[in-house]
């Protein structure tokens, strides 16, 4: 009888490794990614390369607009405008706990108060930058129009890395830029991934069956 117990939980753990094709992903935390803290309240707040007022975030060059209930946010009632009185950038320190391809959600809409209506930005974490834009055309303050970009970096070996948004818009700068909310990450084992590692569980689970049997 418990022979037959132990077989029947080493082949438990088997079936999953045959069974298994499809890709495996995990969260990635990012602390404060819809920019709710620290409080702004009514309109907006300037904040300078150096300053410690966005929590969980740096601002590595230039400036960038903290905003309120200035305009419609994506998530929560709060975003960001990366163009402050300068070209703005942004970055936290994350940790992809396992190897695979990450991937960075975030909104992405565009200051409305300028005549000049493409607002671009750039994404960082390993390499060079991935450039996105949007057309803020026809969006206003009640509407922004908010939009949700992906941007994926392949193969990104388990550690802690920085995720970072530039400001690129040239047109209109400085004071209206591309406005950022909602950021998260993730990060996927490419298909057959998650197959190798519950086989590897698999075998370990079989030689444990045997070493009962002796």
């Amino acid at each position: 009888m418990m022979l037959k117990t132990i077989r029947n939980l080493a082949l438990a753990f088997l079936a999953p490794a045959v069974l298994v094709s499809s890709s495996y992903a995990a969260s990635i935390g990012i602390i404060n990614g819809s920019f709710e803290s620290p409080v702004v309240g009514p309109g907006f707040v300037l904040r300078n390369a150096g300053s410690p007022l966005l929590t969980g975030w740096e601002i590595t060059a230039g400036s960038i607009d903290h905003i309120g209930t200035y305009w419609e946010a994506a998530a929560g009632i709060q975003s960001v405008d990366l163009t402050g009185s300068s070209l703005g950038t942004i970055r936290q320190l994350i940790s992809v706990p396992i190897s695979g391809d990450v991937t960075i959600s975030f909104a992405m809409a565009g200051n409305p108060d300028d005549s000049f209506k493409i607002k671009t930005l750039e994404v960082s974490l390993i390499g060079n930058g991935i450039p996105f834009s949007f057309d803020a055309q026809g969006f206003t303050r009640a509407n922004m129009g908010w939009e949700y970009k992906t941007a994926t970096f392949s193969g990104v070996v388990a550690g802690d890395y920085y995720l970072q948004f530039k400001s690129t818009t040239t047109d209109g700068a400085p004071f209206f830029g591309a406005a950022l909310d909602d950021v998260s990450a993730s990060v996927t084992v490419p298909e057959g991934g998650m197959t190798v590692v519950l086989l590897g569980m698999s075998i370990s689970a079989m030689g444990l069956a045997r070493r009962f049997v002796r």
